[in-house]
């Protein structure tokens, strides 16, 4: 089915359905079932629906008969009647002939002779059975002659009819390459052992082997015979069994249903029928209409806007109807944009006045409340509209104004300080421990101090938070501010030993640590090149991974404070792991003779 459709903006996207759960998007539609087949289209908010209805048949072709047969078209059955049974084979026939049925004089064909009497030994004779359809042969040869030597043999002689006997110690025999003689004086022949290697299993059907004498082994040749050329339409798969490409596929069946002026190619270049042919100039039609429109061409009354295609006696006729819908419109008495969804009025020419396109507002007596409206807390209205009140607010605390990140021997007060919350009804404070709120907890504005002798020792390290309380509650998450504490009077010391590979592969990776060192915030590491940290950076535990190109070096690590890095730094050397070299090898250098170890 070939659609034309034009006019709308934007263009229009089709919708098929059909017999056998046919579906389609595209505007043209083939190799169809009979059945109706119906197609929306769809441009902005216009669409238009069509029904076309697809019949097909043809008289079967007629089979192929055998040269005995006929065939009748049975119109009842709808098929074709085969009569005629093949001439039955001659009978009498004599032991050594056989009979062919010829398909092309349609007769039986005898062929064959009697079969040629066999050459006979000078003590035979020979008589046909015709029982067995063979030649009885009769007599026996002589006895060969008895105490003949070890090496001598008789041999019967078909001229005389007599035993002549020869013979000489035999030869050492030639032998295979895997083969061995050694001479037998009691059996009087060479005895010669060894046997061919076996040939190779689980060959492809299109290899030999073949036993090569030179090399002493197997020579496999052979290869996959090339694959066929195919039509667009099939597909080759070789097969392992016939050891032949097996190719299926036939050619699509052409087109049905076409129009009047279609005809119908095949394409080896795209695989499909190419449909060719085009109908006269369409008839069109652009008309404005409100509510519905008849078209005089079909008869058929539409009530939505949109592209309408009709086909009568080889003749397209094409509609482009704009039909004028009446707008449901909300009254919005608060003047927010969005109306009451229970008080409506409906209009052809735009919104009336005190009336808006878009529903949704919960209170058209508060121009506050609305959809999309900012949530307030604590004030008990569902502003947004969304069927909540109060939900997802939260109460952030401001930062933390204060600097408690000090390389110093200081002991003393610190003021720390943060901007007030609107709605916040105080503030809650927590400090690090060896530290002290000495005044303010509960207000924006607080007093901190700590002595010098836990400094001296492990530094102070951790931080101070402030949550910011609301006024009301239930209104969200409270979201604290924090300020990191580092309050140290020198660098940390040298971290103690490395743990972890010392040896390792090229493309391996291992784990390197150190206990806690005090007075450190942090850590810092370094690798060697070829060597990277692939997790764990800044704490007292790293995970490394090494590439190819590593070959050795060394891993440091120091802690970190306010007052800088560990010196010296701890190390430790990595070494590429590279085996030892074998030992040397043992067993005789000479006097390797006659198979023996």
């Amino acid at each position: 089915i070939n659609l034309t459709a034009t006019g709308g903006s934007p263009a229009p996207t089709f919708a098929w359905s059909g017999p056998n759960s046919f579906t389609s998007t595209t505007e043209d539609i083939s190799n169809l079932a009979p059945g109706q087949y119906t197609v929306t289209a769809t441009s902005g908010t216009c669409t238009a629906t069509a029904n076309y209805t697809v019949t097909a048949g043809t008289q079967p072709t007629m089979p192929t008969l055998a040269c005995y047969e006929t065939a009748t078209f049975n119109s009842s059955t709808c098929a074709w009647d085969v009569t005629g049974t093949q001439p039955s084979a001659p009978t009498g026939l004599a032991c050594y002939e056989t009979a062919s049925f010829n398909t092309t004089t349609c007769n039986w064909d005898v062929t064959g002779s009697q079969p040629a009497q066999p050459s006979l030994a000078c003590y035979q004779t020979a008589s046909f059975n015709t029982t067995t359809c063979t030649w009885d042969v009769t007599g026996s040869q002589a006895s060969a002659p008895t105490g003949l030597a070890c090496y001598q043999t008789a041999n019967f002689n078909t001229t005389t009819c007599n035993w002549d006997v020869t013979g000489s110690q035999p030869s050492q025999p030639s032998l295979a390459c895997y083969q061995t003689a050694s001479f037998n004086t009691t059996t009087c022949n060479w005895d010669v052992t060894g046997t061919q290697p076996s040939a190779p299993s689980g060959l492809a059907c299109y290899e030999t082997a073949t036993f090569n004498s030179s090399t002493c082994v197997w020579d496999v040749t052979g290869s996959q015979p090339q694959q066929p050329t195919l039509a667009c339409y099939e597909s080759a798969s070789f097969n392992t069994t016939t050891c032949v490409w097996d190719v299926a596929g036939t050619q699509p069946s052409a087109p049905s249903g076409l129009a009047c002026y279609e005809t119908a190619t095949f394409n080896s270049s795209t695989c499909a029928w190419a449909v060719t042919g085009s109908p006269a100039a369409a008839i069109v039609t652009t008309t404005t209409d409100c509510q519905s429109y008849t078209w005089s061409a079909n008869g058929t009354t539409y009530t939505q806007s949109g592209t309408y295609n009709y086909s009568a006696n080889c003749q397209d006729y094409t509609l482009n109807l704009t039909i004028t819908a009446s707008t449901v419109y909300y009254a919005d008495v608060d003047g927010d944009g969005y109306g009451n969804a229970a008080a409506t009025s409906n209009s052809c020419n735009g919104a009336p006045t005190g009336y808006v396109a878009q529903a949704g507002d919960c209170n058209d007596n508060n121009s506050s409340i609305y959809p999309g409206a900012t949530e307030v807390c604590g004030n008990g209205i569902d502003d947004n509209c969304d069927g909540s009140i109060d939900e997802g607010v939260s109460v952030i605390t401001n930062p933390i104004s204060g600097n408690l990140q000090i390389c110093s021997v200081y002991a003393g007060a610190k003021a720390l300080s943060t901007a007030i919350v609107a709605g916040s009804s105080s503030y809650n404070w927590t400090v690090p421990a060896d530290m002290t709120i000495v005044s303010g907890q509960g207000t924006n504005a607080i007093i901190v101090n700590w002595g010098n002798i836990n400094l001296i020792q492990n530094g102070i390290i951790g931080n101070v938070t402030v949550t910011a309380i609301g006024t009301t509650s239930g209104c969200g998450t409270l979201v604290p501010a924090t300020l990191p504490v580092d309050l140290q009077y020198t660098a940390p010391v040298t971290p103690p030993s490395i743990s972890g590979a010392s040896a390792i592969c090229p493309n391996e990776s291992s784990v390197y640590s150190i206990a806690l060192v005090k007075r450190a915030s942090s850590y810092e590491w370094s690798v060697p090149t070829g060597a990277s940290i692939t997790s764990g950076n800044g704490s007292n535990i790293i995970n490394v991974s090494y590439a190819n190109g590593f070959t050795g070096g060394n891993i440091t690590v120091g802690g970190r404070n306010v007052c800088g890095v560990s010196n010296p730094l701890r190390s430790r050397t990595v070494t590429l792991n590279i085996l030892p070299a074998p030992t040397a090898i043992t067993g005789p250098i000479d006097g390797v003779c006659n198979g023996s170890n």
